[in-house]
C-alpha cells in the first residue's frame, strides 16, 4: 500500500511539475506573443513613419517638380506672349493696309452706289417732269386734233350738200370715159399694179441709236403685272453684238446678248413683270473700240401678264416673230421708236398702259424707206396712233 501511495504521490508530483512546466511555457509563450505582438507593433510604427517620410519627401519633390514646371510655363509663357505680340504687330499692320484698301476701295465702291443712286433719283425727277410735259403736250394736241375733227365734219357737211351737181358732172363725163383707147386701160391697169406694190411697202424700218451705252425709261402705269417686249434688229450688218439689261424697282435682270444672224433677222427680247417703279433698260455695246458700231432699240410694246399666279419675274428671247407683231405684242399698247415715235393705245384699253418715256441722248435713224423687208414692223393704224399720239420729234 505504501509503495502505491509512493508511486501515486510520485505520479501527482510528476504531474504537478509538468502543469508547472505547461504552465511556465504558457506564460513564457504568451511573453513571447506579447512581445511579438509589441515588436510588430513597433515595427510598424517604424514603417509608417518611414512612409510619412517617404510621402514627405515625395510630396517635396512633387513641389520641386511643380516648382520647376512652373518656371518651365513660365518661360513657355512668356515666349508664347512675345509671338502673340509680334504677331498682334503684323496683323496690326496687315489691319492698318485693310483699312487703307477699304478706304480706297470698298468706301469708294459704295459712294459710287450712293451717287449713281442719287443720280437715277435725279434721272426719275427729270423722267416725271419730262413726262408731265408730255403730258400737258398730248393734251394740248388731243384739244388741237378734236378742233381739226369738227371743222371736218363742218366741211363733210357743206360737201354733202354739193353732192347732186358733182353727181351730174359723173354722168356727163361717163361718155368720156367709155371713149378712152384700150391701150389707155392697159397703161392704167400698169399703174394700178405699181400703187399696189407700193402700198404693200408699208413696213416701218426705223430706231433709236447710241454710239455710246445708253439707258431709257419707260413709265408703266395701270398694274404691277405685265409683259414687255423690246424689238432690236441689226438691219444692215451681222457684225453688231449688243447687251441689253432691264430693271424695274428692286428687279434687277440678268443680261441678254444680241449678235450674229439671230440680231441680223430681228429678235424679241420679252420679260414677265411682277414689281413697281419703272421701267429702265440700259444697252452697252459688245464690239472692240477698233469696230464699234451703235446700239439700236426699234420698239417697246406692253401686254397682260401671261402668268396668272404673279410669283416670279422671267425673260426671254423671241426669234421667231420678227416684225411681225400684231397678235403676239401691244395688245396694251407701246411705242414705235425712230425718226418719228408712233406711240398707240393698243386694242385694249384696261390697264397696263404706257404713261410715257425717255430716250435720253438717244439719236434717232431711218434703216430704210417703208419697205416689205420682213424684219420691219407691221405698220400701227390711224385709230391706234390716234388713240396713243405721235411724238413729232
Amino acid at each position: 500500500e505504501k509503495g502505491e501511495k509512493e508511486e501515486k504521490e510520485k505520479e501527482t508530483e510528476i504531474v504537478k511539475d509538468k502543469e508547472e512546466k505547461e504552465g511556465e511555457k504558457e506564460k513564457e509563450n504568451e511573453k513571447d506573443k506579447e512581445g511579438s505582438e509589441k515588436e510588430k507593433e513597433g515595427e510598424k510604427e517604424k514603417e509608417t513613419e518611414k512612409e510619412k517620410e517617404n510621402e514627405k519627401e515625395n510630396e517635396k519633390e512633387k513641389e520641386k517638380e511643380n516648382e520647376n514646371e512652373k518656371e518651365a510655363s513660365i518661360e513657355e509663357l512668356q515666349k508664347t506672349i512675345e509671338e502673340l505680340k509680334k504677331t498682334m504687330e503684323v496683323q496690326e499692320d496687315s489691319i492698318e493696309r485693310a483699312e487703307e484698301y477699304n478706304y480706297y476701295t470698298t468706301d469708294n465702291f459704295y459712294r459710287r452706289i450712293e451717287e449713281q443712286a442719287n443720280a437715277r433719283k435725279k434721272d426719275n425727277q427729270q423722267l416725271r417732269e419730262l413726262i408731265a410735259a408730255n403730258n400737258k403736250r398730248e393734251e394740248r394736241q388731243r384739244q388741237q386734233q378734236q378742233k381739226e375733227i369738227q371743222k371736218l365734219r363742218e366741211m363733210i357737211v357743206e360737201k354733202t350738200k354739193k353732192i347732186p351737181s358733182l353727181e351730174e358732172k359723173i354722168n356727163d363725163n361717163q361718155g368720156k370715159i367709155k371713149e378712152l383707147k384700150e391701150s389707155e386701160r392697159k397703161g392704167r391697169g400698169e399703174e394700178k399694179k405699181k400703187e399696189k406694190k407700193e402700198k404693200e411697202k408699208n413696213r416701218i424700218a426705223t430706231c433709236i441709236v447710241s454710239s455710246k451705252n445708253f439707258s431709257i425709261s419707260f413709265d408703266v402705269r395701270g398694274t404691277i403685272h405685265y409683259q414687255v417686249a423690246c424689238y432690236f434688229v441689226d438691219y444692215n450688218t451681222t457684225k453688231r453684238a449688243q447687251t441689253v439689261y432691264a430693271y424695274v424697282g428692286s428687279q434687277n435682270y440678268a443680261g441678254v446678248s444680241l449678235k450674229g444672224d439671230a440680231f441680223h433677222q430681228g429678235q424679241w427680247i420679252v420679260w414677265d413683270v411682277h414689281c413697281d417703279g419703272v421701267f429702265n433698260i440700259e444697252i452697252a455695246e459688245n464690239n472692240s473700240p477698233a469696230n464699234r458700231i451703235n446700239c439700236v432699240l426699234s420698239a417697246f410694246m406692253i401686254d397682260k401678264s401671261p402668268n396668272k399666279s404673279y410669283t416670279r419675274d422671267k425673260q426671254w428671247i423671241d426669234n421667231k416673230t420678227r416684225g411681225n407683231w400684231r397678235g403676239v405684242y401691244g395688245s396694251c399698247g407701246g411705242v414705235f421708236l425712230g425718226l418719228k415715235d408712233y406711240k398707240f393705245r393698243g386694242d385694249n384699253s384696261a390697264a397696263p398702259y404706257l404713261y410715257g418715256y425717255d430716250i435720253g441722248k438717244c439719236e434717232r435713224y431711218m434703216w430704210s424707206p417703208l419697205t416689205d423687208d420682213a424684219r420691219a414692223l407691221q405698220p400701227p393704224t390711224f385709230e391706234e396712233i390716234f388713240n396713243g399720239g405721235i411724238d413729232p420729234c
